[in-house]
């Protein structure tokens, strides 16, 4: 923890509305629920997050694209 600390990373536990998103963006969108995960957190925190997974980003719906960034 302390490294994170350092880093400044929070943790978000899976609770909440955040529960309840992601597995509703995975379904919506038919991705993992481990990306879904990470899309659904910057969509709630209106943030990205970055990846080099073109397909993944294929898969969205407009509605997400602000919230995911391309790496290339």
């Amino acid at each position: 923890m302390e490294a994170l600390d350092a880093f400044s990373f929070g943790l978000y536990s899976l609770k909440g509305e955040y529960a309840k998103k992601t597995p509703e963006m995975a379904y919506e969108n038919n991705i993992a629920v481990y990306n879904a995960s990470y899309i659904s957190l910057a969509f709630l925190k209106n943030t990205y997050v970055y990846t080099a997974d073109v397909k993944l980003v294929e898969k969205l719906k407009d509605e997400y694209s602000p919230y995911i960034k391309i790496l290339k």
